[in-house]
């Protein structure tokens, strides 16, 4: 194990996000189990323009920050967009989706705790 990381999140591969239904979203893996994080992961999510990440839930909590473009998210049965600079938080247990809905990618940073 390492005593710390430090990459370029550009130099990650981009893989499709495996969650059937999902269309149009890559992760890119920054910080995982295997670098030695024990409560968190944190991952690179780009949603292309019409792509979207289907309703789902799961039993962490976790929160994305727009760092660029914009994106609707469905959260409890409520829409509401989120735009570049803005921070999202997904309570355990709720389900949610995600959508790009514009002509540009949306870029979000995904830190998953639990």
């Amino acid at each position: 194990m390492e005593t710390g990381k430090i990459i370029s999140w550009l130099e990650v591969k981009a893989e499709n996000l495996g969650r059937p239904g999902c269309r149009g979203a890559k992760a890119r893996s920054l910080v995982s189990e295997g670098d030695g994080a024990k409560n968190f992961i944190a991952r690179m999510i780009e949603i292309l323009p019409s792509g979207v990440i289907p309703p789902h839930e799961h039993e962490h909590e976790h929160c994305a920050f727009v760092l660029e473009g914009k994106c609707i998210v469905v959260s409890g049965g409520k829409e509401k967009t989120a735009g570049e600079g803005s921070a999202v938080f997904i309570p355990a247990n709720v389900m949610h989706s995600w959508h790009n809905r514009t002509n540009t990618v949306t870029t979000l940073l995904l830190v998953d705790v639990g």
